[in-house]
């Protein structure tokens, strides 16, 4: 009779939460993901959207606790983020696992500089806010305008539009083409969470 622990072994990298903003750097996080028959269903849905056509750009992962939507989505943005480490591992990975939808992220992609990260983990917070905040920092870190920073900053309160937010964003994607960048890549984890609060403060819209 074999012992069970001679023949399952379990990774310790994914016992802790994946935390989009603290594991964006992560390689071992992105080395060891394997990408599930799902997954790839999605991955082939959204690069159905990289292109200049009009198309679905926007998509809910709904599952329970733990079934690996965080790091999905932290995959995800090493696969289309700047071109770098984190980029090179998810391609890697990518071309072994899906080798048919490989070739359209990486036509996508081409000789640009990617997509502009910006990830948003979910509080109990106004999500308006969360995004403006995110955004300022994501900008900040590619050493892009400093005005343009400040101006989002000053604009992350409680109570700010949704149509203010998304002016800041539509100018927060011009400043990112004009470097050669892809596109924006907004993630939200744990939506529900700003859904919440929005629920408690109806006053902010």
């Amino acid at each position: 009779m074999t012992n069970l622990h001679h023949q399952i072994r379990i990774r310790s990298t994914y016992t802790r939460s994946i935390n989009l903003q603290r594991d964006s750097n992560n390689f071992d996080l992105i080395k060891s993901y394997l990408p599930t028959s799902k997954a790839i269903q999605v991955l082939e849905q959204i690069a159905g959207g990289l292109n200049q056509k009009q198309n679905e750009r926007a998509f809910a992962l709904i599952g329970p606790y733990g079934s690996g939507k965080s790091a999905f989505a932290l995959f995800l943005s090493a696969l289309l983020g700047v071109e770098g480490d984190a980029r090179k591992i998810a391609n890697a990975k990518l071309k072994s696992c899906a080798p048919n939808i490989y070739p359209i992220y990486e036509r996508a992609l081409g000789n640009k500089r990617g997509y502009l990260r910006v990830a948003i983990n979910g509080i109990p917070a106004s999500l308006s806010r969360q995004i403006l905040e995110s955004l300022a920092i994501s900008i900040e870190g590619e050493g892009l305008d400093n005005g343009l920073v400040r101006r989002i900053r000053a604009g992350a309160k409680d109570g700010i539009s949704m149509d203010q937010v998304l002016l800041l964003v539509d100018e927060v994607q011009n400043i990112w083409a004009s470097v050669a960048g892809s596109g924006v890549l907004i993630e939200i984890d744990e939506l529900g969470k700003f859904l919440e609060y929005e629920a408690y403060h109806p006053q902010h819209s």
